[in-house]
């Protein structure tokens, strides 16, 4: 009786041992459990959070890009090559450059130029100046007088058989006018009496230096 006795003791104290550590186990459990709801539920919102940074960093990229480059020259107070928005007009451009200079082509800027235009990726812009007018209006003139003295003989540079070719002028007085070089005036001719004045008369308006 007494052994019986002594092994429900000893089975209940084993129950007892056991019974805390199952305890211990089902507390660790749910401490693991818990730690792992936690740590999911912080992950979720840093990643979204790095998803949200590099949608930011995307668009910040897609800005930067956005832009047109130009260069613009001329009658502008600081000529150069400058970065603009993509819907940028002329008027920001010369903005850019600090305006146009006291060496404009104001008629010409107040007809051609316009302000308003749009302005594209990598043009150049060139504002014209009072100089560049007189530039071209010389081009312009200079095929004028080119073509006064086509068709005429230098008598400074021409040859004796061309000189021969002129009405009146023969062997004697073509070599005459050769001999006679340089001419700075057609009337040295008769001033200096190389050929008569009636011979002059003819060949007057063929003739240039």
């Amino acid at each position: 009786m007494e052994t019986l006795r002594s092994f429900i003791g000893k089975g209940k104290e084993i129950l007892d041992i056991y019974k805390i550590e199952a305890t211990l186990i089902v507390i660790s459990s749910c401490v693991a459990i818990i730690s792992a709801i936690i740590f999911v539920a912080t992950l979720q919102p840093t990643s979204a959070q790095n998803i949200n940074n590099e949608i930011v960093e995307v668009s910040e990229n897609e800005k930067t890009n956005d832009r047109i480059i130009i260069d613009i020259a001329g009658a502008v107070n600081k000529p150069g090559v400058y970065e603009l928005s993509p819907d940028a007009r002329l008027k920001d451009a010369i903005t850019k450059a600090n305006g146009i200079s006291d060496q404009v082509d104001y008629t010409y800027f107040a007809q051609h130029i316009n302000m308003a235009r749009t302005i594209k990726d990598q043009e150049k812009i060139y504002i014209p100046n009072a100089h560049d007018n007189e530039l071209k209006l010389l081009k312009e003139e200079a095929p004028v007088a080119l073509e006064s003295s086509v068709g005429l003989i230098n008598i400074n540079t021409t040859s004796q058989s061309s000189l021969e070719s002129l009405p009146g002028i023969g062997p004697a007085l073509g070599q005459k006018i050769i001999d006679s070089r340089p001419y700075t005036l057609l009337e040295e001719l008769i001033m200096r009496k190389i050929i008569p004045q009636n011979t002059y008369d003819k060949i007057k308006d063929l003739i240039t230096i």
